[in-house]
């Protein structure tokens, strides 16, 4: 994919040329360098460079993080040792436009003292946001029981984050007060949680309201009129719970025997194609690398496509999901959208969250092994409607300022201004005069 975009070498050489540079806890893939807006970086004269710390960060036994359908750019560098990179991070000026996509945590904090001691600023993206146990779901006015539980789940999260806070500051010591933090923070919606951001001074960061990631893919699949399936289908957002390379890079258990989920998986399939005389179709989630012989049997047989999700959602007549941010481009088409659950849903560590994100939509989730599959009665399918998916853009996905088509472009005008550099009309560096 985008394979029109030019590859640099691992380290870029030279010192009169700007940089676009990515520091990324693992590998950066294709998709990824649309994302972070690689083609309007280049239009205006900066040298890109990704960098992986997944070995600096503590990960030197384990580089299998890639999948069939999940590889890394081919001009990432991975440095291996601590000297290497300080070095590295010596010959950064305040013109090179810096993204660090790696948090601040005990195992990671060296990372952002080393920036503060050299006054490196940075920008973070805060362009995924999602609903979890962090972004507890909106009080419901008539539910009493529903909205106390919501209350006392707030407010247990809101002394688990303060905790948190706490143990950071113990291990980084009295150095965490010398955290800048980044200079620029680009948001997705503007739905906060109280001590959520775990720098010292939030304040200082600039920010700058943009489109959440999930918009970008499903403005690009408005734009583009083709369709993978005809007729009526639902779509099932595959969330990947038996086993992605998330699970390695975050040391996370996971499903080993995956045939008791995928079973009642099936299951709650059949009865909502019996209910409602359609059939369901299978995103797979991008990370993904079924066999085809597991595909046969996980989803008795059902189509099912890679890296076409927008597209199969803008179709759709409703979605199913568990968990995943994919649930904003549901949102972007005003999509009714099922949320499935059970027992081993559950116990996987990246879908804790689908209460929450259900509650966000109003809805009670439907267990793949509970009351709703076995009895007569239709699974109903909810109706979207603009106060909920309204509510639900403007706090994840885009704010109701946002009026500019490009992120990138507003973003570098702004980051040129702050640091002093051509202005919008000037367009500094063409990349022809560089070469």
């Amino acid at each position: 994919m985008n394979d029109d975009l030019p590859t640099d070498s691992a380290v870029p050489e030279g010192a009169s040329q700007r940089r676009f540079i990515v520091f990324a806890h693992h590998i950066i893939s294709e998709r990824d360098r649309i994302r972070f807006g690689e083609d309007v970086f280049r239009r205006r004269g900066y040298q890109v460079q990704y960098i992986s710390l997944w070995y600096l960060l503590g990960n030197t036994s384990n580089a299998g993080v890639e999948t069939e359908n999940f590889k890394s750019v081919r001009s990432l560098w991975q440095p291996t040792e601590h000297e290497e990179f300080l070095t590295f991070l010596d010959g950064l000026r305040p013109t090179d436009f810096v993204i660090n996509l790696v948090g601040l945590w005990p195992d990671s904090h060296w990372l952002h003292l080393a920036l503060a001691r050299r006054r490196i600023r940075y920008t973070f993206l805060n362009l995924g946001k999602f609903p979890d146990l962090q972004l507890c779901g909106p009080w419901r006015l008539g539910d009493l029981r529903r909205s106390l539980t919501r209350a006392a789940s707030n407010a247990f999260h809101l002394a688990h984050r303060l905790y948190a806070r706490l143990r950071l500051i113990a291990t980084v010591g009295p150095s965490y007060f010398m955290l800048d933090g980044p200079m620029i923070e680009i948001r997705g919606g503007v739905y906060q949680s109280p001590l959520s951001c775990m720098f010292p001074f939030p304040g200082r960061s600039r920010k700058i309201d943009a489109e959440g990631f999930e918009l970008l893919w499903a403005n690009r699949a408005l734009a583009n009129a083709s369709r993978r399936l005809d007729g009526k289908y639902a779509v099932f957002l595959d969330g990947g719970i038996t086993g992605l390379p998330d699970n390695v890079i975050w040391n996370l258990d996971y499903t080993k025997d995956p045939e008791p989920y995928f079973a009642e998986l099936r299951k709650t399939f059949d009865k909502l194609e019996r209910d409602h005389d359609i059939p369901i179709v299978i995103a797979l989630h991008p990370k993904s690398s079924y066999s085809e012989a597991e595909l046969r049997t996980a989803f008795a047989g059902r189509p099912t496509f890679i890296n076409s999700t927008p597209e199969l959602v803008r179709d759709a007549e409703f979605v199913l999901m568990h968990g995943s941010t994919s649930v904003s481009i549901a949102v972007a088409f005003r999509k009714p959208v099922l949320f499935l659950t059970s027992e081993i849903v559950r116990s996987t560590p990246d879908m804790y969250a689908v209460e929450y994100l259900a509650s966000w939509f109003e809805q009670r989730t439907i267990d793949m092994n509970g009351a709703d599959i076995e009895r007569q009665e239709k699974i109903p399918i909810p109706t979207p409607t603009e106060r909920i998916y309204g509510r639900y853009m403007r706090n994840f996905l885009k704010a109701d300022n946002v009026k500019a088509p490009s992120t990138w472009e507003a973003v570098l005008d702004t980051f040129e201004e702050m640091t002093g550099q051509y202005s919008k009309a000037e367009e500094a560096f063409p990349a022809e005069a560089l070469k």
